[in-house]
């Protein structure tokens, strides 16, 4: 197992990898196409190009990132739109590397479909 923020190797089981602290998400696929399950419940991945053109179009108040789970991010958004529309052009800039694939996961670790 490889760890999703910087691909240190990892045992099995490893939680919290020790070179950069990020904590490890213990989701498992239940079927191919719809469901995934951790001990906090079971989570169904999230769209893409919906995440994607919410970000393009609304990523100044950071929706397409709130629609992800990531509200430090999608706060950073919202707080610095109105300084020199910088959140907005952010917002772009981030919804087009969501639908170019930059942007794997979820905040819980599921693949986006």
């Amino acid at each position: 197992m490889k760890c999703k923020q910087c691909g240190q190797v990892l045992g099995e089981g490893v939680n919290r990898c020790p070179i950069c602290k990020y904590e490890q998400s213990n989701i498992r696929c239940l079927d191919e196409v719809h469901c995934y399950e951790s001990e906090e419940g079971t989570y169904e991945p999230r769209l893409r190009i919906i995440a994607g053109l919410l970000q393009i179009f609304f990523g100044g108040f950071g929706i397409g990132r709130f629609y992800l789970g990531y509200n430090r991010i999608a706060l950073g958004q919202l707080f610095t739109f109105p300084i020199f529309f910088i959140g907005g052009i952010w917002g772009v800039i981030d919804g087009i590397l969501i639908l170019c694939g930059q942007v794997e996961c979820d905040v819980n670790g599921v693949p986006m479909k």
